[in-house]
């Protein structure tokens, strides 16, 4: 043991620097023969010796057991009931000795849940960064979202139709209107309103030719660019509510109130200010449950900008959520792929399982499901169906064409095929025997809907200086400090974020230095070697900052 100081056995040290020491004498834990010792504080202590010597019995079993014994002793006994405690080591008697903590050489985390940003809980200061300074994108047009207010809707408005004519309308939908039927119609003229806007009805795409839509596709892609204008529609009816035709027709369809109809130019401003403010009132008046104000700008020549108080596309309308931490956390719903749940992949049937042996023909057992005592009604099926097909049985799977193998695969009309069989046995999972056989035959497998990210799309659209949350945990971590080391922030980003910076920064740097810079944030915890794991751990309590703690460190 070097650095340490032994003392007369059976007898407590006694120095004017006790206090800077940890005192242990008449130490007897397991193979430990009644020996004294004094520990310097504030000082790295190395205990080393040949294997059985006793180092693991002195350090873990006897300061790091005694030290957390001790600390949990001095709490509630409500807390304690929700702790587990080391045996009191057998030694007569230790003095002086801090809270203690252990970090061992061996990778205990089994679930795949863990991974290296949420155990050292980088990620969850880079959840609270996003939240701050992320911004939303339209996942079809990829342009900013936005919350609109009057003041930012008409320099929008100004931007896109500068001196073109138009009319600022007011959305009323099919459903959750305040009044059915013609009722509707009195109380707008009521309230003074005088026209209303019926958008004509757009070609369906479905309808199209396949020639003219790929015109149609070719003549976006050259006149748009990457980034899309605004979208182009039909351009409507505006119908006078006086019209006694109108007063027999039932408002069943989606329509807009005419608010106001100009030309959209700077000196008219305040008017465009006005009106806008107007059809975002009316918006929430004549909508029930409607707790968001919207309006919509149509130009003569059909083209159309949406706006919103909350997070939408000005092209489609789509709607983002608010931005919380919690979208950013696959081990929350609000978070989470909904197709793998936050796991990144998902169980399915693989087909090396299914057939281990591609050289056998199905007659000679190929397809392993087939096989089974219980499956002879399914295997005479195969084989009919392979006989009507003109699928030679004593042909290798290997040899068969493409075509033959996705018929008996996927299926046809006439046979449910290898993946029609376990979507009925999927039926069946309440049975424990059955829930057996279909594991032998799944792998998991990347989620198609996450690419193996673990959340929602939607998390996936915010966006800090064009990369996404998922894209700075698959960078390694020195690449992820010489990203934060050239993010330039504004003074208001960094008075709003500058403690959440600092705490990344600091911990990264800390991963940095422990020499694990080569790991990704995403990489599983379960993954990690022992020494990785101690790391990763030795690393969280650099960043915690805590003093007067005994650290025993295994190697």
């Amino acid at each position: 043991m070097s650095t340490s100081k032994i003392a007369p056995t059976g007898s407590p040290v006694s120095s004017k620097k006790k206090l800077k020491e940890i005192q242990l004498w008449g130490v007897k834990q397991n193979n430990l023969k009644n020996i004294s010792v004094n520990i310097p504080l504030g000082s790295m202590t190395v205990v080393c010796g040949p294997s059985g010597s006793g180092k693991s019995s002195l350090a873990f079993e006897t300061l790091y057991a005694e030290g957390q014994r001790r600390y949990i002793e001095s709490l509630s006994n409500y807390t304690k009931q929700f702790l587990n405690k080391a045996p009191k080591p057998d030694v007569e008697g230790i003095n002086n000795i801090p809270p203690a903590l252990a970090l061992e050489q061996k990778n205990s985390v089994k679930t795949s849940r863990s991974t290296v940003g949420t155990s050292t809980e980088v990620i969850d200061y880079l959840r609270l960064l996003y939240e701050k300074m992320g911004e939303a994108y339209c996942p079809d047009h990829h342009i900013l979202l936005e919350k609109d207010d009057v003041i930012s809707g008409s320099k929008k408005v100004l931007q896109e139709f500068t001196d073109k004519r138009g009319y600022i309308l007011a959305p009323i939908p099919t459903e959750n209107r305040v009044l059915a039927g013609r009722k509707l119609y009195d109380l707008l003229l009521k309230e003074g309103y005088q026209r209303i806007y019926k958008p004509a009805k757009q070609v369906d795409a479905k309808t199209e030719s396949k020639s003219k839509k790929k015109s149609t596709k070719k003549a976006l892609k050259e006149d748009s660019g990457p980034w899309p204008t605004y979208d182009k529609v039909k351009v409507g009816e505006v119908i006078d509510l006086s019209d006694p035709k109108l007063r027999k027709t039932v408002p069943k369809d989606f329509f807009y109130i005419v608010i106001d109809r100009l030309a959209f130019t700077e000196k008219d401003k305040g008017r465009i200010i006005d009106s806008l403010s107007q059809a975002f009132r009316a918006s929430l008046k004549f909508n029930k449950d409607s707790i968001i104000s919207r309006a919509t700008v149509i130009t003569t020549d059909g083209e159309q900008l949406l706006l919103s108080e909350d997070f939408s596309c000005s092209v489609c309308g789509y709607h983002f959520p608010n931005i919380t931490s919690q979208l950013f956390s696959f081990n929350s719903p609000a978070g989470a792929c909904e197709e793998c749940k936050g796991f990144g992949n998902v169980l399915s049937i693989d087909e090396e399982k299914v057939i281990p042996n591609p050289q056998l023909s199905i007659y000679d057992g190929a397809l392993t499901p087939f096989e089974m005592n219980s499956a002879k009604s399914d295997r005479r099926t195969l084989l009919a169906f392979c006989k009507k097909a003109k699928i030679d049985v004593h042909t290798p799977w290997a040899q068969l064409t493409a075509s033959q193998r996705k018929k008996i695969w996927e299926g046809t009309e006439d046979f449910y095929g290898v993946l029609g069989l376990f979507e009925y046995l999927e039926t069946k999972k309440y049975k424990m025997h059955v829930r057996v056989f279909l594991s032998r035959y799944k792998s998991p497998r990347t989620c198609k809907v996450c690419g193996g990210t673990r959340l929602r799309p939607e998390a996936q659209q915010v966006l800090l200086r064009g990369h996404s949350i998922s894209d700075l945990c698959a960078l390694s971590i020195k690449d992820l400090i010489d990203f934060f080391a050239h993010l330039t922030l504004s003074k208001k980003e960094l008075e709003t974020c500058k403690e959440v910076y600092q705490q990344i920064f600091s911990r990264l740097g800390f991963l940095n230095d422990v020499g694990v810079g080569y790991l990704t944030l995403d990489r599983p915890t379960k993954t990690l070697s022992g020494g990785e794991y101690q790391r990763l751990s030795l690393s969280n309590q650099l960043g915690m900052g805590l003093s007067q703690t005994l650290y025993v460190l295994d190697e």
